[in-house]
């Protein structure tokens, strides 16, 4: 049974969480995408990155960058999402027997290609 100051710190995080989840939807309706999540989406292009230097030497103009990431084939991202939504282990291998991630890991990847994708189109601007 919980005591009283234990409830009390389980409403404290409950409202920090209902707070953060509240100031980072805010800040992705305006554009504005907070450092540590910035952080987060350049690691999953760097990932999407080298997927395709690996897979599509062919769309990469130099070593920093792919053609033009608004013009890719949507064959090419079902693809990387199908790599991606299977648990591998580092060397990239996958897991026997197979094992699948999580919803929100592969979301995760899309989203953090949306956010490039409108941040190349805001430099061209």
């Amino acid at each position: 049974m919980l005591d009283e100051f234990e409830e009390e710190e389980e409403v404290v995080v409950a409202e920090e969480d209902e707070w953060n989840a509240l100031a980072q939807g805010r800040a992705y309706s305006a554009g504005k995408i907070m450092s540590k999540t910035r952080k987060g989406y350049l690691q999953k292009c760097k990932h999407f990155s080298s997927f395709i230097s690996r897979n599509h030497p062919d769309l990469f103009l130099n070593d920093d960058d792919i053609t033009d990431w608004p013009t890719l084939e949507p064959d090419i991202l079902t693809e990387f999402f199908g790599f991606i939504s299977i648990k591998r282990k580092r060397d990239g291998e996958a897991l026997v027997p197979t094992s699948y991630q999580s919803y929100e890991h592969v979301s995760g990847y899309a989203s953090a290609i949306k956010y490039h994708v409108h941040s190349v189109r805001k430099q061209k601007l």
